[in-house]
């Protein structure tokens, strides 16, 4: 299943789910900015070197690093 760390920048996608292994708190911070099931967001920016990626959620822009943006499950296109 595709994560938002394999999007692309300008790709706009939508969460399936978050990984089972992510912890609570992690889940919860999440779910406080807008990533859950069901929400759309818009990839704006690879940083190089496997640096973080830069997601738009709602009118909130955010970065996630890759051990994190791994684990949120997007729906297929």
């Amino acid at each position: 299943m595709k994560t938002l760390w394999d999007s692309q920048p300008g790709e706009q996608v939508t969460v399936a789910q978050l990984d089972n292994s992510l912890q609570d708190v992690v889940v919860n911070r999440l779910s406080d900015i807008g990533i859950e099931q069901d929400a759309v967001l818009l990839c704006l920016r690879r940083s190089p070197f496997d640096g973080p990626l830069v997601v738009l959620v709602a009118d909130c822009v955010y970065t996630l690093d890759q051990q994190i943006a791994s684990c949120i499950y997007l729906q297929a296109a």
